[in-house]
């Protein structure tokens, strides 16, 4: 059984410096090589063209180097993308709930491609600049309602402790519908694996993602 002191690890115990963490992953080469699009196979060509339209690009024009990394695997690629897409586009969390969630996650897993992703999407459905980097900081940051520093909190505890406390999820259930408190250590566990996928093939981030560092004081 944890000992109280696991349960009650403090944010700060899960804290980095952004730069150092940015050089392990970053600064050292990606582990495999995206495949060439000449390489798809049948299903992961049909695929590549569903993403294509689906990114109102024309059929046939190149897939991001990640994407074509993570090709090497199509089939996990391929199950991976429709839990993205089930937690993304039809969840039942809000879209700010979400991303705090994603990013608070990702942050504490130190990833950068994933992290940094999810900050343009934050910036994308509204929160402001001074939101964004209070979520680095967590749920001891001033500012948060009381149910967005409880859903902090949630993160947390679960990146710490693989469990969140009855004070934390009972206040969670009291304003969250059953669905919603399945779906939130979904997303949870979906974005801690996430970012173990890319910091262990050492993911290259794109030229709008400005990864970890970018709020680094």
């Amino acid at each position: 059984m944890a000992s109280a002191s696991t349960n009650e690890r403090s944010t700060a115990e899960l804290q980095f410096d952004p730069g150092a963490r940015e050089a392990e992953i970053l600064g050292k080469p990606q582990r495999l090589a995206p495949l060439e699009l000449h390489e798809f196979d049948g299903d992961a060509r049909t695929f590549a063209d569903e993403m294509s339209d689906s990114m109102g690009n024309p059929r046939g024009s190149d897939i991001s180097p990640m994407y074509r990394l993570f090709f090497r695997h199509f089939p996990l690629f391929r199950r991976t993308m429709d839990m993205s897409v089930q937690l993304l586009a039809k969840g039942e969390l809000s879209a700010r709930e979400r991303e705090m969630i994603i990013m608070r996650t990702t942050w504490l897993c130190g990833s950068p491609n994933p992290y940094g992703e999810h900050v343009e999407m934050g910036r994308s459905i509204g929160m402001t600049e001074e939101e964004l980097r209070r979520v680095t900081i967590g749920s001891t940051a001033p500012g948060w309602s009381d149910h967005e520093c409880d859903i902090l909190k949630a993160v947390e505890q679960l990146c710490a402790n693989q469990a969140v406390s009855d004070e934390v999820w009972d206040a969670l259930a009291r304003v969250w519908t059953d669905k919603q408190q399945i779906e939130f250590p979904a997303v949870v566990g979906q974005y801690i694996a996430s970012a173990i996928m890319h910091n262990s093939l050492r993911t290259r981030i794109s030229e709008r993602n400005k990864g970890l560092a970018q709020f680094a004081t």
